[in-house]
């Protein structure tokens, strides 16, 4: 059993009125990338990792350890918008008792992606993109070099929807309270489970 198929257990054991159809899901194993040098990521390396992404994707990007206190994050970010001629948005850092935790592995971010993950990863790392108009982490704005970051990647395909891949991602972001971003989806307010 790999680690997202015990999450979903606990979590819709916990909900299973509500969630008793996630329990009845195949998981597929990780697909995992691992990212050493931000700053020297190159848009080659990007297509040679990300182009063979499918649909309806759950990515968790992880760390071991965060170069920044909840403090000087906060700092860093103003002054991104502050340098921005235009608009910078850039995601919601979390609370502050989530960066004072002790992990093994510090969890940045739990997305999902029903189609074009690419374009999704293109944002969240600032590759080849001039614009900063949609919430997304842009990491090389702001990621020291050297620091490594790691991408987990589930992909499920044609065997769930948006609204299941939705409540997985929700229970994702339950589990592992990542640092940044925020839970939930636009069209997750109009489902009616």
């Amino acid at each position: 059993m790999n680690d997202i198929e015990k999450i979903m257990i606990k979590r819709t054991e916990i909900m299973i009125e509500k969630y008793n159809f996630v329990k009845k899901l195949s998981f597929p194993e990780p697909k995992l990338i691992q990212i050493d040098n931000i700053q020297d990521y190159t848009v080659g390396k990007f297509k040679d990792d990300f182009s063979k992404l499918g649909d309806n994707i759950i990515y968790i990007i992880m760390t071991n350890e965060i170069p920044y206190t909840y403090k000087s994050i906060k700092e860093k970010f103003e002054e991104l918008k502050k340098r921005s001629k235009k608009n910078y948005h850039i995601s919601k850092i979390n609370d502050e008792i989530l960066w004072n935790r002790v992990t093994e592995e510090k969890i940045i971010y739990v997305g999902s992606k029903e189609n074009n993950a690419i374009n999704r990863f293109q944002q969240h790392f600032g590759i080849d993109i001039n614009s900063r108009e949609t919430y997304s982490l842009y990491l090389k704005d702001w990621w020291p070099n050297n620091m490594k970051l790691m991408i987990k990647l589930y992909q499920f395909g044609s065997k769930i929807t948006s609204d299941i891949l939705q409540i997985i991602e929700d229970l994702m972001w339950d589990e592992y309270l990542p640092l940044f971003g925020k839970k939930g989806a636009t069209f997750n307010k109009k489902i009616k489970l």
